[in-house]
């Protein structure tokens, strides 16, 4: 963050390109692999 604020101008691109980011990798690595092992558990649960 301290990066950021060395560059005033750049401060919000700098958030934006963060909180994009996160939010990208959230997206495609964080909830896509959590439902599909809930999708996956319950129907291990249904099946069983």
């Amino acid at each position: 963050m301290s990066i950021y604020l060395v560059y005033p101008l750049n401060k919000i691109d700098g958030l934006l390109i963060v909180m994009g980011g996160l939010s990208i990798f959230a997206l495609r690595y964080g909830y896509e692999w959590k439902y599909r092992n809930i999708m996956f558990f319950l129907l291990l649960m249904e099946l069983s």
